[in-house]
C-alpha cells in the first residue's frame, strides 16, 4: 500500500512538473530552431527523481494519454491536457515522429484549417495528403515528378483529347503498378470534368476466366436468354455497367478472338451485341484501359498495339530511383500503422535493406514484404504485450538480408538518400491517416489477433501458435514472387545487430580498440552485447540489479572492475542515463567469468561446406538441438576461389584459442587438405572428417564440450559414425537398419524423427512431413531391395525436410557436381525423381534437380545390394 502511494505520488510529480514547463514554454512565441518539449533529464532535475524513474512515469502517463510524446534523437514530452485547452484542440494522436510534425499541428490550428485537413505524418510531396488541393490526382502519385513524369503526361493527353479521350495500353511486369496507375487516371478524369463525379470504373481480369472462353465473354458483353446452357435469363454485361465511365481490362491479351472482335467493334463504333444475340446493337460510351505484363513485341499483343492510340510502360522498380523507393517503403509501413492504429518503430536496417534487396515482384512484393514484417511484429505485440509494434531486423526474410548485406558497400548512397535519418537507429510512423489511395484486405491484423486467441483455447504454446499463424502468411507472400537466392553471414556482429541495441554495439567497437589486449572470441563479444543490452533494459525500466554480495567481485578483481567501469560510464554518456551501481559490480563478475572461461576451450569443431549456407544451417542445428552454442562454421559460395575460402579458414583459426586442437568437418573436394595446410602455417593439431553429415556435426558439437575430451578421442568417436568411412570404423554402428524400419515398427522410428526435426523447420507440419518422407523413402528402397543404416536415414529425413521448405519459398542449393551424379546414378536419380512427384504434388512444389542430385548421391554413396 505504501509502495503504491510513492508511486503515484511520483508520477503526480512528473506530472505537475511537465505542466508547469509546457505553460512556461508556450507562454512567450516560440524561437525558430527551438526544441519543443522537454526530455526527462529536465525534468529528473526540476523534481530531484533519478532519471530511470523519471522515464518510466512518462511512459506511462503517455499510455494513459496524459503527455504527448515527440520522437527524435531525443525524446521529448509536453503537458497533452495543456495543449488542448490553450490551442482548442482534441487530440487524436499522442505521439508525434518528430517536432515538425507537432508544430504543424499549432500551424494548422492557428490557419483555422478543421481536424480533418490535420495530417501528423511526415510524407513529401509525393505522397497522397489529406492536406492537398485535390485538383490533380497525379502529383499525389510516388514518382510523378521523376520516373513517372513522362508516362503521366501521356495519360493526361489521352484523357484530356477531344471528344472523348483516347484508349490507352498500360504495360509493365507484375507489381509495377498498372492497377494503381488506372485507378489514378479515373480520379483525374473525374476530377477535371471528363467524366461525371460518380461515372463508374469498372474493373475486370481477363485471366480469371481464359480456361472458359464463353463465360468471359458473357461476363464482359452480358448474354441473351438461351444463349449457352445454363443461361436461364438475360444478362448485362460489364461493357454496359461501365456506360459512361471506365472499363479497365487487366491482362487484355487473354481475351480469346471472338472476345478481340467484339472488344474492336466496340472501341472503332461504340456498339455491343450480348451473347445470342443477332439483330439487337447495344450502345456504350467507355474510355477504354487495357492492361498487360506481356512483352510488347510479342506477336500476341502486336494486334491489340495497333489499337491503342497510347502506349505507356510502367518500369519496374529497380528502374526506379532509391528516393521513390524510400518514399514506397515510408508509405507502406505508415499505411499500416492506420490499419492496425499504432505507432511502428522499424529498425533502419531494415529500411536499408528495403532499399537494397533484390525485389523482382517490384511494388507489389515490396508492399507484400512490408506488410508480413509488420505482420510478424504484431504476433510479437500480442504475445509480449508491447505497447507499440517494432519491425526488428531479425524478422528480415533471406531474400530482405541480401539487402543487408550490401550496406557496407553502399554508405554513401544511404546517406544522401536517407539525408537526416541516416544516423537515426530508427523510423518511426504514426498513426494519423492520410487520404486513403487504394484499399488493402480489411481485418488482415484482426484475422492475426483472432487466431492467436483461437490457437490459445488449444493449448498451443507460444512458438506453436507463432509457427501456425506464420506458415499461412509465408504461403501467401512467397508464392507470389519468384526464386531467390539464400545469404548468410558469418559475421557474429550481423548475428549480434539483429538482437541489440546498435550503440552498443558501437562502445564495443571502441572498447576493443583501445583496450587492445583485451583479448576476446566473437562468441564472447556476443555475449558481453547481450548482457550489456539487458543492463540498458532493465535501467530504462527501473528493474535494475539488487544487491547480491557482487560488490565482492569489484574488490577483488580491480582489472574487471575498471574495465566494467569503463563500459558503464560510455553507455551512461551515449544513452544519457544513470546506471546503478550494483551493474557494475555485476558487470565486474561477468567479465571475470570471461576470462576464467578462456582457459577452459574445449576442441573446436569447424563445418566448411560448398554453397550458400548448408555448413551455417548445420551448426544452427546442432545448437538448437542440444541447446548449446559451439561450433563454427565456413561457407564456401561456389565461385569463390579456394585460396580465399582458406584464407578465411586460416584467419578464423588464428582469431580463436585452439589450443586442444581442430576437428574440421568437410564435405568434399580441395578442402580436405585445409587440415594439413593449417598445421603447417600455424602448428595447430588438426583432423579432418569428409562427407560430413547433420548426424556427424551433432556427435562432434555434443562431445566437443565435454570436459576433458581430447582431439583424437573425438576424431574417432565421430568417424565411428561415418557412413562414408566404413574403413576406417572400429566399431559397428547400432542402429536400426531398413529391415527393422520396414519390418518392424517404422512409426517408432518415425516418432523419434518428428521430434528430432520440429526444431528444425520454419514453418512446416513436421508430423507431415515425416509422413510422406517415409513413404517416399520406403518406396525407393522397396525399388532397389537394400538395406541402409540409421544414420542415413536420419539424413534423409534432415536434409529432405528443409529442403521442402526451402522449395516453398523457391530457394535451393546449388549443386556443381549434378552433371557427374547424374552420369554416376542414372537410374537412382531417375527413380529418386519419380518417387519425389509424391512431395511435389503434396506441397504444391517443383524440386529441382540439384536437389535430387544431393539426395541420390547420400543413398547412391551409401547403400548396398541385399
Amino acid at each position: 500500500m505504501n509502495s503504491d502511494n510513492i508511486t503515484i505520488k511520483r508520477k503526480d510529480r512528473v506530472y505537475d512538473a511537465l505542466y508547469g514547463l509546457t505553460k512556461d514554454l508556450f507562454s512567450d512565441d516560440l524561437e525558430p530552431d527551438m526544441q519543443i518539449g522537454f526530455e526527462a533529464s529536465i525534468i529528473s532535475r526540476e523534481t530531484g527523481i533519478l532519471r530511470n524513474n523519471v522515464s518510466k512515469e512518462l511512459n506511462t502517463l503517455f499510455r494513459e494519454k496524459k503527455v504527448v510524446k515527440i520522437m527524435g534523437k531525443t525524446v521529448c514530452f509536453l503537458h497533452s491536457g495543456y495543449l488542448e485547452d490553450k490551442f482548442d484542440i482534441a487530440l487524436k494522436s499522442y505521439l508525434f515522429e518528430n517536432q515538425k510534425d507537432f508544430l504543424n499541428l499549432i500551424k494548422y490550428k492557428d490557419s483555422g484549417k478543421n481536424d480533418d485537413q490535420i495530417v501528423l505524418s511526415n510524407w513529401n510531396d509525393n505522397y497522397v495528403r489529406a492536406d492537398c488541393v485535390s485538383k490533380n490526382t497525379f502529383e499525389n502519385i510516388i514518382g510523378s515528378k521523376d520516373s513517372l513524369k513522362l508516362i503521366i503526361d501521356r495519360v493526361k493527353a489521352a484523357v484530356l483529347y477531344p471528344p472523348n479521350g483516347l484508349n490507352t495500353l498500360i504495360t509493365g511486369a507484375t507489381g509495377t503498378g498498372k492497377s494503381m496507375l488506372a485507378e489514378a487516371i479515373y480520379m483525374f478524369s473525374c476530377e477535371v470534368g471528363r467524366l461525371k463525379a460518380d461515372a463508374p470504373f469498372i474493373v475486370f481480369n481477363c485471366a480469371d476466366y481464359s480456361e472458359n472462353p464463353e463465360l468471359l465473354n458473357s461476363a464482359l458483353f452480358g448474354h441473351a436468354k438461351g444463349a449457352f446452357t445454363g443461361a436461364e435469363n438475360d444478362k448485362q454485361g460489364l461493357v454496359e455497367k461501365a456506360d459512361g465511365g471506365i472499363l479497365f481490362l487487366d491482362e487484355v491479351y487473354r481475351l480469346p478472338p471472338e472476345g478481340q472482335e467484339m472488344l474492336f467493334l466496340l472501341m472503332d463504333k461504340g456498339v455491343f451485341r450480348r451473347l445470342g444475340e443477332a439483330e439487337s446493337v447495344r450502345h456504350a460510351k467507355i474510355f477504354l484501359i487495357a492492361a498487360t505484363t506481356e512483352n510488347i513485341d510479342s506477336i500476341m499483343l502486336s494486334t491489340f498495339v495497333r489499337r491503342f492510340p497510347v502506349l505507356v510502360n510502367i518500369p519496374n522498380l529497380e528502374e526506379r530511383t532509391l528516393n521513390e523507393r524510400l518514399d514506397f517503403i515510408n508509405y507502406f509501413f505508415h499505411e499500416e500503422s492506420l490499419r492496425v492504429n499504432m505507432p511502428i518503430k522499424v529498425s533502419k536496417g531494415i529500411v536499408q535493406a528495403l532499399l537494397l534487396y533484390d525485389c523482382p515482384g517490384n511494388i507489389g512484393q515490396l508492399k507484400s514484404d512490408i506488410q508480413m514484417l509488420c505482420a510478424i511484429s504484431f504476433l510479437d505485440y500480442i504475445r509480449y504485450k508491447y505497447d507499440y509494434m517494432e519491425v526488428k531486423l531479425s524478422y528480415a526474410s533471406c531474400r530482405l538480408m541480401d539487402g543487408f548485406y550490401r550496406i557496407r558497400n553502399n554508405n554513401k548512397l544511404l546517406m544522401d538518400i536517407l539525408g537526416t535519418n541516416y544516423n537515426d537507429d530508427y523510423f518511426y510512423y504514426g498513426i494519423d491517416k492520410p487520404k486513403e489511395q487504394f484499399n488493402l484486405k480489411d481485418g488482415f491484423y484482426e484475422s492475426i489477433a483472432k487466431k492467436w486467441e483461437e490457437l490459445s483455447g488449444q493449448g498451443l504454446n507460444d512458438t506453436q501458435k507463432r509457427r501456425e499463424i506464420t506458415i499461412e502468411l509465408n504461403r501467401q507472400f512467397d508464392a507470389m514472387f519468384s526464386k531467390v537466392k539464400l545469404s548468410k553471414s558469418n559475421s557474429i556482429m550481423d548475428t549480434i545487430s539483429k538482437i541489440v541495441e546498435p550503440r552498443i554495439l558501437d562502445i564495443i567497437r571502441n572498447f576493443k580498440e583501445t583496450y587492445s589486449n583485451s583479448h576476446m572470441s566473437e562468441r564472447e563479444i556476443y555475449g558481453l552485447a547481450l548482457h550489456m543490452n539487458s543492463i540498458l533494459e532493465r535501467t530504462l525500466n527501473g528493474n535494475n540489479m539488487q544487491p547480491n554480495g557482487f560488490d565482492e567481485y569489484s574488490k577483488e578483481y580491480t582489472d574487471e572492475n575498471v574495465l566494467a567501469k569503463t563500459l558503464i560510464r560510455s553507455m551512461e554518456d551515449v544513452y544519457s542515463v544513470q546506471i546503478p551501481e550494483n551493474e557494475i559490480h555485476f558487470l565486474t563478475m561477468f567479465l571475470h567469468t570471461i576470462g576464467e572461461n578462456k582457459n577452459d576451450n574445449g576442441v573446436i569443431v569447424l563445418v566448411i561446406t560448398h554453397g550458400q549456407s548448408a555448413a551455417s544451417t548445420m551448426i544452427d542445428v546442432a545448437s538448437s538441438l542440444l541447446g548449446i552454442d559451439y561450433g563454427y562454421a565456413i561457407d564456401m559460395p561456389l565461385e569463390e576461389r579456394i585460396q580465399d575460402a582458406f584464407e578465411r579458414v586460416l584467419c578464423l583459426v588464428k582469431k580463436i584459442d585452439c589450443s586442444k586442437g581442430v576437428l574440421i568437418l568437410v564435405d568434399m573436394g580441395s578442402t580436405i587438405n585445409f587440415g594439413h595446410l593449417i598445421t603447417s602455417n600455424t602448428g595447430i593439431k588438426t583432423k579432418t572428417i569428409d562427407k560430413v553429415s547433420m548426424p556427424m556435426v551433432l556427435e562432434a558439437v555434443s562431445k566437443a564440450v565435454v570436459p576433458g575430451m581430447d582431439l583424437d578421442t573425438l576424431y574417432k568417436d565421430v568417424i565411428s559414425i561415418s557412413t562414408c568411412k566404413k574403413q576406417e570404423r572400429e566399431i559397428p554402428y547400432a542402429g536400426y537398419s531398413y529391415k527393422y524400419l520396414a519390418n518392424c515398427d517404422p512409426e517408432h522410428y518415425k516418432d523419434i524423427m518428428v521430434e528430432i526435426i520440429e526444431s528444425t523447420l520454419t514453418f512446416l507440419n513436421p508430423q507431415k512431413v515425416c509422413d510422406i518422407l517415409m513413404s517416399v523413402l520406403k518406396e525407393i528402397l522397396n525399388e532397389l531391395n537394400v538395406d541402409i543404416s540409421n544414420s542415413i536415414i536420419t539424413k534423409f529425413f534432415f536434409h529432405c525436410s528443409c529442403m521442402i521448405e526451402r522449395s516453398i519459398r523457391k530457394e535451393s542449393f546449388s549443386n556443381y557436381e549434378i552433371s557427374q551424379i547424374k552420369s554416376e546414378y542414372e537410374e537412382l536419380f531417375a527413380l529418386v525423381r519419380a518417387k519425389f512427384v509424391a512431395i511435389e504434388e503434396c506441397y504444391a512444389i517443383s524440386i529441382p534437380d540439384d536437389e535430387i542430385a544431393y539426395v541420390v548421391e547420400m543413398l547412391g554413396t551409401s547403400i548396398h545390394v541385399i
